[in-house]
């Protein structure tokens, strides 16, 4: 599955962590009867090291996340993993504690060297629960950081918790094998629409799918009637352009759902 990288590099400085009832409205205003409850938990944390360049966002180096706390064990190791991702093979971190530390270490060592920069870091992390529903979990997290350079990065990254079997869906669990090109030509002939291109185009030589083609990456969230697919910054189009939404209704895409799909969409 796609996932955006975090930049999170290693030593603890200041450790501020607190947990409060959640009253996150994205995550419980369609919350149902035997949906699950969560507490919603905070953790900061900053370099004593004040910034050098006068034009800094912020005055000194910092790390933040907010994210969920379930009762059940499992399914907050499985967002543990989510929030404490990063795209350096040689770098494990296995508690938000350890990310922070890592990304604060990054940023100290980084100013030791000849070729340090000026300006202070920062690493900001949101996970929610934008859909909560009896048999799966649908997380977003949301990441954004500034490392120097002429800008920030962000990005948004989707799971789906199947609560029933307690592992991630992926998209073989939700559309049937021999249909998996049948819903790339359906998404196709909605980005079109979206992006106002002639539906009779075959290429996209303006976007950067590999080899001109169209294709769906594995970025996807499981809403109510939808599945809603996003591609982060640098996907496939330039940095400015942001990011893209596509969403495909369950409707045009009924006769391509596994029975494993309809029964944890509620669906028939």
């Amino acid at each position: 599955m796609y996932k955006s990288t975090l930049y999170i590099a290693s030593i603890a400085l200041i450790l501020l962590f607190s947990c409060n009832t959640n009253n996150d409205e994205n995550s419980t205003s369609n919350a149902q009867p035997d949906t699950l409850v969560y507490s919603i938990e905070n953790y900061y944390l900053e370099s004593k090291l004040e910034s050098k360049g006068v034009d800094s966002v912020n005055e000194k180096t910092y790390f933040e996340a907010t994210y969920p706390r379930f009762q059940d064990d499992t399914i907050n190791g499985y967002i543990n993993k989510l929030i404490t991702l990063n795209d350096n093979p040689d770098k494990h971190y296995n508690s938000m504690e350890e990310a922070g530390q890592g990304f604060i270490k990054g940023y100290e060592d980084y100013q030791k060297l000849d070729y340090s920069s000026p300006w202070a870091w920062y690493s900001k992390i949101k996970a929610s629960v934008p859909e909560n529903h009896k048999s799966y979990l649908g997380i977003q997290v949301y990441h954004e950081d500034f490392m120097g350079g002429a800008h920030g990065n962000y990005g948004t990254i989707f799971s789906n918790f199947n609560l029933l079997s307690k592992k991630e869906i992926t998209i073989q669990d939700i559309i049937l094998n021999n249909k998996m090109d049948s819903l790339t030509l359906v998404a196709e002939q909605i980005f079109k629409e979206n992006e106002g291109i002639d539906s009779l185009q075959n290429s996209f030589p303006n976007y950067f799918f590999e080899d001109g083609k169209f294709s769906l990456n594995n970025n996807f969230l499981l809403q109510e009637n939808s599945i809603l697919f996003l591609y982060n910054i640098y996907e496939i189009k330039a940095y400015v352009e942001g990011v893209t939404k596509l969403e495909i209704p369950f409707s045009k895409i009924n006769n391509f759902l596994t029975p494993q799909a309809k029964e944890i969409l509620g669906i028939k």
